[in-house]
């Protein structure tokens, strides 16, 4: 819905918007969708940038070559990072990584090779910054006698449940202050 906005947006005034995807490790932009394919196709996170490429890989990491089946997004690129360090020694480490970018997203792409992400595969996301695992919110709700799935959208936390007589607020106030999450970006429904 955001992109669609934006897109009108831009162009009534006649100003060319890109859509970007990426992520830290490759310094950070890794794909743009072009404002001539925007319009067609809002939900893609568009092609690799210059020559660098994108493919998928399944559970068994076996490369998947045709369209429209989900696998793991993996990005090939000069951009991305060498590796991690966590002391100075690391700092003498060769190249770890290869240029290769195992992403963690769950994605597919279409007949024209544009890339779509459809989940995550730890189902850990971020909202402003915050790293959340969905899977231990949805443990930790079980624990107090609630059944749910979390998922987020429009930065935001949404949790489906199926209980009757939930005190919504208390939840929403034990999970802000859990989470260190302001209370608006948290939606029961």
């Amino acid at each position: 819905k955001l992109i669609k906005k934006i897109t009108n947006f831009t162009e009534k005034k006649k100003i060319k918007f890109y859509s970007m995807y990426g992520q830290t490790e490759a310094s950070p932009r890794m794909s743009v969708l072009s404002s001539k394919h925007i319009k067609y196709k809002p939900n893609s996170v568009g092609q690799a940038i210059n020559k660098n490429s994108f493919y998928l890989i399944d559970k068994n990491g076996k490369k998947i070559n045709k369209p429209n089946i989900e696998g793991q997004l993996v990005y090939k690129g000069k951009n991305v990072c060498m590796g991690y360090s966590n002391s100075f020694k690391d700092l003498n480490k060769n190249d770890e990584n290869n240029n290769i970018l195992l992403t963690g997203d769950l994605a597919k792409f279409d007949k024209d090779k544009f890339f779509y992400i459809v989940g995550r595969i730890k189902r850990i996301i971020k909202i402003f910054g915050l790293r959340l695992d969905l899977e231990d919110i949805e443990i930790y709700l079980k624990k107090n006698g609630y059944n749910t799935k979390c998922d987020i959208a429009d930065d935001k936390l949404y949790i489906q449940h199926n209980n009757k007589g939930i005190n919504v607020n208390k939840v929403r106030n034990n999970l802000s202050k859990r989470l260190n999450l302001n209370i608006n970006y948290i939606v029961l429904k």
